[in-house]
């Protein structure tokens, strides 16, 4: 198939092919990857979404290059992409994705389009998931403590991306990189930039082969696939795979050398990323999406306190035991500690928050840095696709297939005990400029961000 043959078939519609993305906003980014099927399903919510890259490839079983030599198609069905290992199972992601290989068993879910399954396989997804729920969920404590200890590791001052981008052995060519680090806030929009980056990573894979294949190590284990892990989870075993070089089928320098030059590209998402691209030894670059704090924090209170989202993640025990969050807003900014403040993950080890917001504004300026704003997320992605060829197409299909309003994940609606709690305390003035008075710093954050917002996609993106 010739080029101009493959860009006309990934700008043709598709219509009703399913998928399923990891839309994962909150407490899943620090921790655990959800199985808890009465809440989520298979541990995942499943969303409408028409994918890229249905009618692309060689037909199915044809072997082609990919995150190693040798990858080949999964079988194909109507509207389902099979598994070969276990008859009567589909990958995630229908008519994407057809030459990645197999994915870990945790992310197949049955499909009597794909046959029957084998005696032994019959309860192979759902085996994975209650392995899943014997692994304990983090509480708030422990959040607060990974974050804490990561934040430290950054030794005595806050990290500060280099300005003017670092240089690496391979330098960046046309405002592409190798690799695009995204550091997601919670419940600013983070996921519907991820199905962006999910879609980007399909298309530089069908046409320039996968950067690694989803079953190897350390890949196997993430929460994010197709994307590399860099939540709470798995974000130190992901830096390290990267400075260490290893496996170096992988990461190697060599390797990552000849992945750019061919085209293939590597798509990293979760809070802990930041710093990641130091260590990467070839071009990368930071996005992430901002929201004004106060909104941002007003919508996590609803998702994490009062609908208890995420398995109850940052619910204590004795909640759970009651049935419900009793907190109210300003309480519950106390019960989340350092996990309130979304300038940390931009400029971690910080030693005050005023240090931290300070170098958090200087970050954003980095040419290595683009970020979104919620509030203006059409035209912010207008400005990926423009900027960056890499994300052309996946924008392109995202726009056609969801909606850009509401990108910031709005939770399923409240119960009218709990909505009526919310509507109380949104009229509450009193508690409102509390709320305000403790976002002061993230919102200079934000308002620095929305004046520098033009400046920074205008000038030329350097590599970190």
């Amino acid at each position: 198939m010739s080029t101009r043959e493959r860009d006309a078939l990934l700008a043709r519609p598709r219509e009703g092919v399913r998928a399923r993305a990891d839309d994962s906003p909150e407490d899943v980014e620090r921790a655990m990857p959800r199985s808890d099927a009465s809440e989520s399903g298979r541990g995942r919510r499943t969303v409408v979404v028409t994918l890229v890259l249905g009618a692309l490839g060689a037909s199915a079983g044809v072997a082609r290059e990919g995150g190693r030599a040798g990858t080949a198609a999964l079988g194909g069905a109507p509207g389902a992409t099979c598994s070969r290992e276990h008859p009567g199972y589909a990958a995630p992601f229908a008519g994407a994705f057809e030459h990645i290989g197999e994915w870990p068993v945790n992310y197949l879910r049955a499909d009597a389009r794909c046959g029957s399954a084998r005696d032994g396989d019959s309860t192979v997804a759902g085996e994975e998931a209650i392995l899943g729920k014997s692994r304990e969920r983090p509480n708030q404590e422990k959040i607060n403590s990974f974050m804490t200890d990561w934040s430290a590791s950054f030794g005595d001052r806050a990290y500060a991306i280099p300005p003017n981008g670092k240089k690496k052995d391979v330098s960046m060519q046309n405002n592409s990189a190798l690799v695009y680090n995204f550091v997601h806030v919670p419940k600013a929009g983070g996921s519907y930039f991820s199905n962006a980056m999910i879609k980007a990573y399909d298309v530089s894979g069908e046409r320039h082969g996968y950067a690694y294949p989803l079953k190897a190590q350390p890949f196997k284990h993430m929460i994010t696939l197709p994307l590399i892990d860099a939540t709470q989870l798995h974000v130190r075993e992901t830096t390290e795979s990267f400075r260490t070089k290893s496996p170096p089928e992988y990461f190697g320098s060599e390797r990552l050398k000849a992945l750019y030059e061919k085209g293939s590209r590597m798509f990293i998402k979760g809070q802990f990323g930041m710093g990641m691209c130091d260590v990467i030894d070839a071009p990368c670059l930071y996005f992430t999406v901002l929201r004004d704090p106060v909104s941002r924090y007003l919508s996590h209170y609803k998702y994490s306190c009062l609908s208890g989202a995420e398995g109850k993640a940052q619910w204590t025990d004795e909640w759970k035991e009651l049935g419900y969050c009793p907190l109210d807003p300003v309480e519950f900014m106390d019960h989340l500690g350092i996990n309130l403040d979304w300038t940390v993950e931009l400029a971690p080890g910080g030693k005050t928050p005023e240090q931290t917001a300070t170098m958090a504004m200087k970050n954003l300026d980095s040419g290595c840095m683009r970020y979104l704003l919620t509030e203006q997320y059409a035209d912010g992605l207008n400005k990926l696709s423009a900027t960056f060829p890499d994300f052309e197409f996946a924008v392109k299909r995202l726009r056609e297939i969801k909606n850009v309003h509401g990108a910031e994940n709005a939770a399923k609606p409240l119960a009218a005990s709990e909505e009526a709690r919310y509507k109380a305390y949104a009229n509450n003035a009193t508690m409102m400029n509390i709320i305000a008075d403790r976002h002061a710093l993230m919102k200079r954050v934000y308002d620095h961000a929305v004046a520098k917002y033009e400046a920074n996609w205008a000038r030329p993106p350097r590599a970190c």
